[in-house]
This record gives C-alpha cells, structure tokens and sequence, in this order.
C-alpha cells in the first residue's frame, strides 16, 4: 500500500482502513469468482462514485446530529432519524446518482435483543395494498396512491430523449438530473 500512495498521491487523501476494505473487497470477489461462485469483477474508477467504507473508526453524535469519521474529526453533519446503543462496526458511505450521499452504519449491540410482546387483537392492524387506494387499513382508512410515476413522466421523456442525442461525456449533467426525477418517481 505504501508504494501506491507514492504512485498515486490521491490515495493520501483516504483513510488507509478505507482502501484495506477496498482491497479485500477486492479479494473476495476474485476468490468468489475463480470458485465459480461469482461473475469477473468489473472495472470501478474513482470518478463514478459509489460507496466505501470505514471499519471501526466512526462516531456518531446524537445530541449534535454528527457522525466522526477519519480525516473529518470534526463531524459531518447528518440528519439522524434512528437512535442506537452498542459500538459501531462499520460506517459505509454511498453517493447516490442524484448527488446525495448516505451512511449506513453497522451496530454491534452489546446486549441481548429485546423480547417482542405477542400481537392481540387490540393492537394489531390489518393493511391492504392495492392500486386505486395505496393502503387500506382494516379500520378502513384509506390513504391515496400519490402516482409520483406519472406526474414525472414527461420530464422524463424529454431528458431521456434529449440525453440519448448527445455524446456519453456531454451527457452527465442530464443523466444526474434524470436520476434525480426517477428517484423522485419510485417513492
């Protein structure tokens, strides 16, 4: 690894966990792979994205609304919307293709798991997936099937079209905004 960071200045920019989980993804796909288990492992460039991740260096500070990884000690803002106990094993960050990045964060609790209190019929609820109405609910309330698909279909036939005309690099900026209204559409 020492010898790719002086090749390759950028990778001083990383957390150096973060490329030995890059490498050993990179092992088990090989391994997957000459034991038939797996197809070849495709060509992943620093350009595209995507995700990495960081083993046991994370932190997240509930109170305020942060997560501490390596190389950014002072924390990352973050909107929190679930609350946990235990130690953090892994943090993995994504970049989605609208632009926007998320972090899953894998918990070891630390403890036994809590014991669920059996269902009776005064708490429990029937629900009713369908076309017309989204959800339907024993109790018959009924919420509306917002249709996100349609209201954004034609935006997204206009950037389709118009990203299919131009050149693969002139393209990039429709690409993103067109995965930002079929995120928006599969809600």
């Amino acid at each position: 690894m020492p010898d790719l960071k002086t090749e390759c200045p950028w990778l001083k920019l990383v957390n150096s966990q973060s490329l030995q989980m890059a490498l050993r993804n990179l092992d088990n796909t090989f391994t997957n792979f000459l034991k038939g288990r797996g197809d070849y492992p495709n060509f992943r460039r620093k350009a595209n994205g995507g995700s990495f991740q960081i083993p046991a260096n994370g932190q997240v500070d509930f109170e305020k609304g942060t997560i501490s990884l390596p190389k950014f000690k002072s924390g990352i803002k973050a909107v929190l919307h679930r609350r946990f106990k235990g130690t953090v094993k892994t943090v993995t960050i994504r970049r989605t293709p609208t632009g926007k990045f998320f972090a899953s964060v894998l918990v070891d609790p630390n403890q036994q798991a809590e014991t669920l209190v059996p269902p009776t019929p005064d708490n429990v609820v029937g629900i009713d997936l369908g076309i017309k109405d989204f959800l339907v609910t024993s109790e018959g309330e009924a919420v509306a099937n917002p249709k996100h698909l349609r209201k954004n279909i034609a935006r997204l036939k206009v950037l389709q079209r118009r990203a299919s005309r131009k050149p693969q690099a002139g393209a990039s900026h429709i690409r993103r905004e067109l995965g930002r209204i079929s995120a928006a559409a599969t809600i």
